[in-house]
């Protein structure tokens, strides 16, 4: 209900002012097309989308990179012909399980841009896991080492120190196969660095996830290590063409929803003004009127039917609804609705016939078509044994009320 009303409301204002909401809807019709005109004459052509020097300042039009690689050595613990025992081999191809079973080592990371100001986010796993082809059977995950370092600039290379016990992760290897039964996978033994770096660089914000793989194979009773190597990764910019495409488009959405909406909103404007259905009419008002004065005073009107005969005894006819609501208040009774007519009974009946709707003319409404407000109260003498009683004189087809 209140929903329609403010519907109604609304077509009324537009209605009363037609005329100025027409204009408007013209300007924004003139103003969305100027700037839809705009935009696409001012979007650059094929050969400027190689730059993206339009784009605005602080936009990075060089790539820029990150760089992460393991550096390794083993203490020798166990003597031997070879090596004296404490003995430290660095970066070697191979290293006995045996005379050397704790791998060192360090993951270094940094990065190269024009300036840049990051924080490294550094977390080292221990991975055991089974594979076979592009299928991982089973993982068990360790973190051996989780750093944060902040303001890391560029070329500003930084190094996370990690202790790998080799020989107890081959053993854990051997129980959990065992544990299995025979496979046809693929046991292998990692360090992985996860790097999550965030911060800005050439002065955009960035945040990227980086991920690398030391691998330690067992081949007999020694261990090889593969992925050690520097690996350097570009980090691309947001492509030029597609960076232009963007804000040329971005562009494009103010101005087209501005004119497609002035035009929509114009067209049905006028089609309702000629079809003479913008305004609600009178008598639509008039019954959601109706419909509303109902609804407030639902909490003293009972739907009933009136006994037969009822207004051939004396009977007091009430202008309004809300008038023999104010009767029943004071009278301490209750309003009987039966179809459009409204009832007090008691030794004097006092009725409300309510007209559907009025015999429009085409002339607008009247203050009295729609509700009036009026306070009918009782007289000052009451009868309160029989009920509320009135001051009468008879006239013709009932008796009035003063």
């Amino acid at each position: 209900m209140q929903y329609k009303r403010l519907f109604y409301r609304a077509r009324l204002v537009l209605d009363e002012w037609f005329t100025v909401t027409v204009i408007v809807l013209l300007l924004g019709c003139a103003v969305g097309g100027w700037a839809v005109a705009t935009s696409y004459a001012d979007e650059p052509a094929e050969s400027d989308r190689e730059t993206a020097a339009d784009l605005g300042p602080g936009t990075p039009t060089e790539p820029w990179s990150t760089t992460g690689s393991f550096e390794h050595a083993a203490t020798v613990q166990a003597e031997n012909e070879l090596f004296d025992a404490g003995t430290e081999l660095t970066d070697r191809s191979l290293y006995y399980t045996s005379l050397t079973p704790v791998l060192d080592g360090e993951f270094k990371f940094g990065y190269t841009a024009g300036e840049g100001d990051v924080v490294l986010e550094v977390e080292l796993d221990r991975v055991l896991r089974s594979v076979d082809d592009e299928t991982e059977h089973w993982e068990t995950n360790e973190t051996i080492e989780q750093t944060k370092l902040e303001g890391v600039g560029p070329d500003d290379q930084q190094a996370v120190p990690f202790t790998v016990d080799v020989a107890e992760s081959l053993n854990e290897t051997d129980r959990i196969e065992e544990s299995l039964g025979q496979t046809p996978d693929r046991v292998e033994t990692l360090v992985v660095a996860t790097v999550v770096i965030s911060g800005t660089v050439d002065g955009e914000p960035i945040t990227v996830t980086e991920r690398y793989e030391l691998e330690i194979e067992p081949d007999g009773d020694a261990y090889t290590l593969s992925g050690a190597n520097p690996e350097e990764r570009t980090q691309e910019p947001v492509s030029d063409e597609a960076a232009v495409a963007e804000a040329s488009s971005g562009g494009h959405v103010g101005p087209v929803a501005l004119l497609v909406g002035s035009l929509l909103g114009l067209a049905t404007l006028v089609v309702a003004k000629r079809r003479d259905v913008l305004a609600p009419s009178p008598g639509a008002l008039y019954r959601l009127e109706l419909v509303h004065e109902r609804e407030r005073f639902d909490d003293w009107i009972t739907a009933g039917t009136l006994p037969e005969g009822i207004k051939n005894r004396p009977t007091v006819t009430v202008d309004t609804l809300e008038g023999i609501v104010d009767v029943a208040i004071d009278c301490d009774s209750r309003v009987i609705e039966a179809d459009d007519t409204y009832a007090v009974v008691d030794d004097i009946v006092y009725v409300y016939e309510r007209t559907v709707e009025p015999a429009w003319t085409g002339i607008a409404p009247r203050d009295s078509d729609y509700v009036s407000e009026i306070d009918l109260e009782c007289s000052e003498e009451v009868d309160y044994v029989s009920g509320c009683s009135t001051d009468t004189e008879p006239v013709s087809g009932g008796t009035q009320a003063k």
